[in-house]
């Protein structure tokens, strides 16, 4: 019986310019981590826990699912918030001070693709390690000051069911791009693997800088030409997705759908993520970049298909 679980698994204190870890129980298949942030036992404010922590990081079998901002976080559900389905505006309402770890999985809109996507810790009494979660751990790192937060809880989502674990996630990281001029900076080193799926990417502006227009290119071909930063909101509104951050440029590699993404392995030249500053940032700028780890199979066949996936010819 695939009952879902909502589980209360730890609270911690939270102290200034220390990280705080979480080691999670591995079992059944968890759907979702969440990060609730408190004040001597009251909920603190979303506000407040953005302003108090800085970072947030969830590590599966030593590997990295999540390593960003929690202003990211926040980031990416404002942006995942416009429809019922993924959750509407109480996803990031100022007094639910909660944060989603797995929430990049709600880029599509099938419930079926998302629960591909839950973290599957094995079968009881798995002795193959390539086969189940044995280390789940979440650290978060709280700012050199904190206001209205005492304290932070770990709560876990969870079907009451064994799966074997496919090795198969969700990953949000961020990557710091050393960048202080006017004009189009190229990103051509992003971390990827063979069986990397990219979803979207958030190029924030750097504190000072001004964005005009992004663009991605892949063997030196545009997948998105010099699209404006305006133009580019209204495209990614057609989709049913939110308002981007303030300052910042979304590149959009997938459409919700499960024929869609960006593949590592079409890749055979450069994979080049292009933003255009007309005003420089400070030093750098961050691109926190949301993509699918060792991409299922059946969900690599549907993306590399030939044929148009639509209700007269499903493929799906």
């Amino acid at each position: 019986m695939q009952t879902p679980i909502r589980n209360f698994e730890e609270s911690k204190p939270i102290t200034a310019s220390v990280m705080t870890p979480f080691n999670v129980n591995c079992y059944d298949v968890i759907q979702d981590l969440v990060l609730y942030f408190t004040n001597s036992g009251a909920a603190a404010t979303r506000a407040n826990a953005l302003s108090s922590i800085d970072r947030v990081v969830c590590l599966i079998n030593g590997m990295s699912v999540v390593d960003a901002k929690l202003s990211q976080i926040d980031d990416l559900a404002k942006y995942l918030s416009t429809s019922a389905n993924k959750g509407g505006s109480n996803m990031t309402a100022p007094t639910i001070p909660c944060f989603s770890l797995n929430l990049g999985r709600m880029l599509y809109n099938a419930g079926f693709l998302r629960d591909e996507f839950a973290w599957r810790c094995g079968k009881q009494g798995e002795t193959d390690p390539s086969k189940k979660i044995s280390s789940l751990v979440v650290q978060v790192y709280a700012g050199s000051t904190v206001t209205g937060v005492t304290d932070v809880s770990l709560y876990s989502l969870r079907k009451r069911v064994e799966a074997e674990w496919n090795d198969s996630y969700i990953q949000f990281n961020n990557n710091v791009i050393s960048y202080n001029s006017v004009g189009q900076s190229q990103v051509n080193t992003l971390p990827k693997n063979s069986g990397d799926l990219f979803l979207c990417g958030f190029s924030y502006n750097g504190g000072t800088g001004v964005i005009s227009e992004g663009e991605t290119l892949v063997n030196n071909t545009n997948v998105s030409r010099a699209v404006a930063s305006a133009a580019n909101t209204y495209f990614n509104a057609l989709y049913g997705f939110g308002t981007a951050p303030t300052g910042s440029f979304v590149h959009m590699w997938t459409d919700g759908t499960p024929n869609s993404g960006l593949f590592v392995s079409d890749v055979t030249s450069e994979l080049s993520v292009r933003t255009t500053f007309t005003t420089a940032p400070t030093s750098s700028y961050d691109l926190a970049v949301v993509k699918v780890h060792n991409c299922p199979a059946v969900l690599k066949d549907i993306v590399n298909g030939d044929s148009f996936v639509s209700l007269s010819s499903p493929k799906a």
